[in-house]
C-alpha cells in the first residue's frame, strides 16, 4: 500500500509539474503576443504622429502662402 501511494504521489506529483509547464508556455505565449502587439502599437503612433506633424507643417506653408497673396492683391488693388 505504501508503495502504490508512492507511486500515485510521483504520478500526480508529475501531473502538477505538467500543468505548471503548460501554464508557464501559455504565460510566455501571451506575453509574446502582447509585446509584439504593443510593438505594433509604438509604430503606429510614431507614424500617425509624423503624418500629423507633416499635415501641420504643409497647413502652415499653406496658410503663409494664402497671406502673401493676398497681401500682393491688395497692394495691386491699391496700385489699380
Amino acid at each position: 500500500a505504501a508503495k502504490e501511494t508512492m507511486i500515485e504521489t510521483k504520478r500526480k506529483k508529475h501531473e502538477t509539474q505538467e500543468k505548471i509547464a503548460n501554464v508557464q508556455r501559455s504565460i510566455r505565449e501571451k506575453n509574446k503576443s502582447r509585446d509584439i502587439t504593443m510593438l505594433a502599437v509604438r509604430e503606429c503612433q510614431s507614424d500617425t504622429k509624423q503624418r500629423m506633424e507633416k499635415a501641420h507643417e504643409d497647413m502652415l506653408k499653406l496658410e503663409e502662402e494664402i497671406y502673401e497673396k493676398g497681401c500682393r492683391l491688395e497692394t495691386l488693388e491699391d496700385e489699380n
